[in-house]
This record gives C-alpha cells, sequence and structure tokens, in this order.
C-alpha cells in the first residue's frame, strides 16, 4: 500500500483505505473503491489532498483472509453485473429509466449507474461496424425517451471516435448523452407524449428542459463542466438559431455540436407518438442540409462519411418496392447510393430523382 496524491490517481487504481470528507465527519469512498474519471474528480472536488492505494495482488491476497470481502466481490460480478449482451440491453434501460425516475421525483443523481452506463456504451462502441445493432428502435412510442437517450448517448460515442477523441473524453460525451433530457421530467406529459405537433405555447415550455437539465445537475458531486455544457447547449445551433441561449459557432462547446447531430438523427429516425419513424437516409438528408447553416460542417462531414461506409452490403427497399443491395456511396452524395438489384441491374440513386431509399431491411 502507499500514499499518493490525488492528482497522481489514475483510472483502475484500488483505494488502500476508507477515503474520509475534510470534516471527517463522512466516508466519501470506501476501501477497495475501483477509481475512475469521475470519482477522481470527486476526490478532487472534495479538496481530498492525499489517498492510499494498492496492488491487485494485495486486494487477492485480502480476499482470501477476508471472506466477507471475497462474497461481495463474488455478489458483484455474478448477481449485480449481467453478462450477455441481451441481459446487458436490460440493465441499461432499467438504469435509464430510473435516472428519469429520480430526476422527476428530484432525488439525486445515481452516480454509480452513471457509472456503470457510461461503461456499457463505451464498451458497446468499440467496433463502429456494428452501430446499426446497437441502436435499438422503440416499438411502443412511450419507449422513446429512454431509447433516445441510449441512442444519442452510443451515436455521440461513436461520432466522438471518429474524431479520435481520448477515452476520457468519450466517457465524458457518453455521459452527456446519458443526461442531456432529464429535465424534460419537469414538462408536462400532456406536452410530452402529445401525439400531434405542439403549439407555439407548448414549444416555449419544450425549450425550457435543456435549462431544467442543467439545473438539476449543476450542484451534483463532481459534475463535469463540459458535461454541463453539452447538456444545456445541445439545442443550440451555428448560425444562433437554437435555444435556450441563442449561442453560435465557437460559443457552443463541441461537446454540445457532437450531441446535436446524434441528438437530430435519432430523433428523425426513432417511433415518435406523433410520427413513424424515417430511414437513417433521410436522417443523413436533414443533417447534410442543415450542416450548412445549423449543424457544425465539420462534425458533419465526418459522421457523414464514416456513417456512408457502413451501408455497403445492407439490403433496401427502395420507394417503388425494389429490394436491393448497397454496392457504392457517392463520395459527394452519400445519401444517394449504388444499388445492385441483380447481377445484371444496378440502380444509381444519384442519376435518379425519381427513386429513393425507404427504408433498410
Amino acid at each position: 500500500m502507499k500514499r499518493i496524491k490525488v492528482e497522481s490517481a489514475e483510472d483502475g487504481m484500488i483505494l488502500g483505505r476508507d477515503v474520509l470528507s475534510a470534516d471527517r465527519e463522512s466516508v466519501l469512498m470506501t476501501r477497495n473503491t475501483v477509481l475512475d474519471e469521475i470519482k477522481i474528480i470527486l476526490l478532487k472536488r472534495e479538496e481530498i489532498d492525499t489517498i492510499f492505494v494498492r496492488s491487485e495482488a494485495e486486494v487477492l491476497n485480502q480476499m482470501q483472509k477476508d471472506d466477507d470481502f471475497a462474497v461481495a466481490i463474488s455478489i458483484d460480478e455474478d448477481d449485480e453485473h449481467p453478462k450477455t449482451t441481451l441481459e446487458k440491453r436490460i440493465r441499461m434501460e432499467e438504469i435509464v429509466r430510473n435516472l428519469y425516475e429520480d430526476a422527476r421525483m428530484s432525488k439525486k443523481l445515481d452516480r454509480a449507474s452513471v457509472t456503470e452506463a457510461i461503461d456499457y456504451i463505451v464498451e458497446e462502441v468499440k467496433d463502429a461496424n456494428n452501430l446499426f445493432e446497437i441502436i435499438k428502435k422503440n416499438e411502443d412510442p412511450k419507449d422513446y425517451l429512454v431509447y433516445h437517450t441510449i441512442n444519442t448517448s452510443t451515436i455521440a460515442v461513436v461520432i466522438g471516435n471518429w474524431l479520435h477523441y481520448s477515452k476520457n473524453d468519450l466517457r465524458l460525451l457518453a455521459m452527456a448523452g446519458l443526461l442531456h433530457d432529464l429535465g424534460k421530467m419537469k414538462i408536462s406529459n400532456m406536452i410530452l407524449d402529445k401525439p400531434g405537433k405542439l403549439t407555439d405555447k407548448e414549444f416555449e415550455v419544450m425549450k425550457k428542459h435543456p435549462m431544467y437539465t442543467y439545473n438539476y445537475l449543476k450542484d451534483a458531486i463532481g459534475m463535469n463542466k463540459a458535461v454541463l455544457n453539452a447538456v444545456i447547449q445541445h439545442h443550440e445551433r451555428e448560425d444562433g438559431s437554437g435555444y435556450p441561449l441563442k449561442l453560435k459557432g465557437d460559443q457552443i462547446h463541441p461537446y454540445a455540436k457532437i450531441l446535436a447531430i446524434a441528438d437530430v438523427f435519432d430523433a428523425i429516425t426513432a417511433n415518435r407518438s406523433y410520427k413513424e419513424d424515417e430511414n437513417p437516409f433521410y436522417a443523413q438528408e436533414v443533417i447534410q442540409s442543415d450542416s450548412f447553416s445549423k449543424l457544425d460542417p465539420g462534425i458533419c462531414y465526418t459522421f457523414l462519411k464514416n456513417l456512408s461506409k457502413l451501408y455497403i452490403g445492407r439490403a433496401v427497399m427502395l420507394d417503388d418496392g425494389t429490394i436491393g443491395e448497397i454496392v457504392y456511396i457517392h463520395a459527394n452524395a452519400p445519401t444517394k447510393p449504388v444499388i445492385k438489384v441483380d447481377e445484371n441491374t444496378y440502380i444509381d440513386l444519384s442519376a435518379n430523382s425519381k427513386l429513393h431509399v425507404k427504408e433498410m431491411i
């Protein structure tokens, strides 16, 4: 066991002793806690100067001597953390539902669950090639908010990967995506679940949700400022037409710019109470159009370019009922690919303005 400065702490280090608050009246973290970026931020925010850490070998040795600790580890690994992909997904949805319920009741943010969810998302998107398998569509419009939250966070991390962001940045992006809509719990269900277009008055109420989210999170222990910027700014737009602060261009945090694109893409392709889901190509066309004024053009270009590569080999149905396989993506027209119908028939959608991809199958 050794004593180190908190500023020297790293992900994966294991606490050797309980960490007490500055007034020494409460325990902030218990012995054997595995440190991560969020926990380290918490320690710094609580102005903890030094901590005791120990090696994995010391922990294993202690496990053999301490039956209670060994049982705790066993329960943690076998019962609390799901193993299969399906179990992980079910657990993820449970966490997000609980986050929204806690926000509705104005309870403190469950940091442990947020960390577990971040771990899930960052691990899931290590291979962005399976993005369309990771993103799930909600069959029931009532599940929209839960699915949208997970999907937006996932897409944001994928974009961060394509922009070569650091692991720390990816974790913060995942957090921002998970938390960005919690303020909607302060909005009436009559507005949230309305099966139709909002009136101007209702939309003015809806536009307050980024501020509600910010106010809910700003006093959470260890909350990262960049995450706060992302959640309050994810509806800001490059030309100043967004809300709630009417920010422009460089005034908008990069995380918020990424979150805006992820949010738009999933919102368009999701099944909502007032509209059916659209196909990803239509969502791309909207983002491509908005990249000239509302969304960051550089991030949009990276997103659209890399997303298009994922379509190669996928089966699609055109709006005239033709079924084929995407075999080529035009660099300058990524939403209008070349479709192989059979060995002798190819349709170039960039040269046929009457045909469009209706859905991926």
